[in-house]
């Protein structure tokens, strides 16, 4: 009897643990999390799921757990939690930067450790590009990015940023080719918006203003309230002789910025 409810417990353990992960692959993590406050807080188990747990959770934007997190960084972690610690301990350090020297310090919190978890795999790479972007390193971005296509094709935030890297560096047609993937994916509107706005960057750049209006439009679709996106739309319009709807957008950039010189400039010239 006594063997039959050790054998019961053990695999209730495994189970309450499946359910965890279950969770956790949907992205429930605070249900996860309050899941796992009924387990054993004295065991290897436990410490690894509570700081990945938490630190999904803060890095998801709920800010309320932050004390838990630095908590959680104070301890001494079993040894194949340290890269989980160091990235928690640069992604605060990223939240504050402003800076590039608190860019070059993310970068050395950072760890080189591959996370065989893609989500914080995820989190790793854009931390990467994101401070790489800020210091004006753009061929290393491409060069993090070589290898991921796995991880790149689900993300539009990695897929935006390799694209913002290969404009800088000059590459348009694989740019664009990024942000058009990211504008195909994304649910996310600013972003979709950005994507649009770069590609329309680019055909401008390339004096290809059909499609240059044709992606402004999309963009200014998406945020309408953008006082830049309206003066560019106004720009490229007067330039193709769109009788007075080029106005339309200038005094649009004014009302939402009333500081844009240029807007009055060339709405003066009308």
């Amino acid at each position: 009897m006594k063997y039959i409810m050790v054998l019961f417990l053990g695999l209730s353990a495994c189970s309450n643990y499946a359910e965890i992960d279950k969770l956790y692959t949907q992205g429930e993590f605070e249900q996860a999390y309050n899941l796992l406050k009924n387990k054993n807080i004295n065991t290897q188990k436990y410490r690894e799921y509570e700081l990945k747990l938490v630190m999904q959770i803060v890095m998801s934007g709920n800010k309320d757990f932050l004390p838990l997190l630095d908590a959680l960084l104070l301890q001494s972690p079993p040894e194949q939690m340290y890269a989980w610690q160091d990235l928690a301990r640069a992604w605060i350090r990223f939240i504050s930067a402003q800076n590039q020297e608190d860019f070059r310090a993310v970068l050395e919190i950072l760890p080189d450790f591959v996370f065989k978890d893609q989500s914080f795999e995820r989190i790793r790479l854009a931390m990467q590009a994101h401070a790489l972007t800020k210091l004006g390193r753009y061929q290393e971005v491409i060069f993090n990015f070589e290898g991921k296509k796995n991880i790149m094709q689900k993300n539009s935030e990695l897929l935006y940023l390799q694209g913002n890297a290969y404009q800088y560096l000059g590459d348009d047609q694989k740019a664009l080719n990024s942000f058009n993937e990211v504008s195909k994916l994304s649910q996310n509107v600013t972003l979709k918006a950005l994507a649009n706005f770069k590609m329309a960057e680019i055909y401008e750049h390339n004096n290809n203003r059909i499609q240059a209006q044709k992606n402004y439009l999309a963009s200014w679709q998406l945020q309408p309230y953008n006082a830049e996106l309206n003066f560019r739309l106004g720009k490229l319009l007067s330039q193709q002789e769109y009788e007075g709807l080029h106005q339309r957008f200038y005094r649009a950039a004014l009302r939402l910025d009333e500081n844009n010189a240029e807007a009055w400039y060339y709405l003066n010239l009308q």
